[in-house]
């Protein structure tokens, strides 16, 4: 399939408030019951459960939960759903680091979901090293690996900052250590290389509402491909 353009990512988000944007957004989605289906036979019977047992499970299996901090709070659960055809959660929070997140981890890990994308390590930088921030991050996909082994991991690059030059540097230089690691573990990567100077608030942290397209789009070619 091919990739989404920029102007295709702001498009998915076209109908977005951002500063309407919830820092924690969740879809909470009901378990359809199947009937089941009631033979003559013993054998019939545990054929019907057996068949509704797996319609459960897939439904939980199926689920995408992106989960970070606030670079990615204007990303919108519904309109990734609808442009990737799955069913994909959002949840963000703001100021955490990667340390914080194996707290803020442990529920989402109990839903055993399909993939999880890890997105942090924008509040480490400014004061670890680059490498130290890329192995916290390894730890977490570590975590999600030894608590849920049919969820497949995915680290989500540090988008670049640009508030300071010498920390746009270890940004730089962390992707890098990042690609690696997920090269040698057989993780997924999402690279957010197109997002640059034009694409970040007067802050020059946080995504405006073009970044947040941006990112979107990112999101929604890593799970389509």
């Amino acid at each position: 399939m091919a990739e989404l353009s920029n102007q295709q990512g702001i498009q998915v988000l076209k109908d977005q408030n951002q500063d309407q944007a919830p820092d924690f957004q969740e879809v909470t989605s009901r378990k359809k019951k199947k009937k089941t289906r009631v033979s003559k036979s013993a054998q019939g019977q545990q054929s019907a459960i057996d068949m509704d047992q797996e319609h459960v499970g897939t439904q939980c299996n199926d689920t995408t939960i992106i989960i970070g901090d606030s670079i990615i709070k204007g990303l919108r659960n519904d309109l990734l759903s609808r442009a990737t055809k799955r069913r994909v959660t959002v949840r963000s929070f703001p100021g955490a680091s990667s340390s914080d997140m194996k707290h803020y981890l442990q529920p989402s890990l109990q839903l055993e979901p399909r993939e999880i994308i890890l997105h942090a390590g924008t509040n480490d930088v400014r004061d670890s090293s680059p490498r130290t921030v890329a192995e916290k991050l390894v730890d977490l996909g570590n975590l999600v690996s030894s608590s849920s082994p049919n969820t497949k991991v995915t680290i989500s690059a540090l988008t670049q900052r640009f508030d300071e030059e010498s920390l746009g540097r270890k940004v730089t230089e962390c992707n890098k250590i990042i690609k690696s690691f997920c090269n040698q573990n057989g993780w997924g990567l999402v690279q957010h290389q197109n997002i640059d100077l034009s694409c970040v608030n007067g802050h020059k942290l946080h995504l405006n509402r073009k970044g947040i397209a941006i990112l979107a789009s990112n999101f929604v070619n890593h799970l389509t491909n």
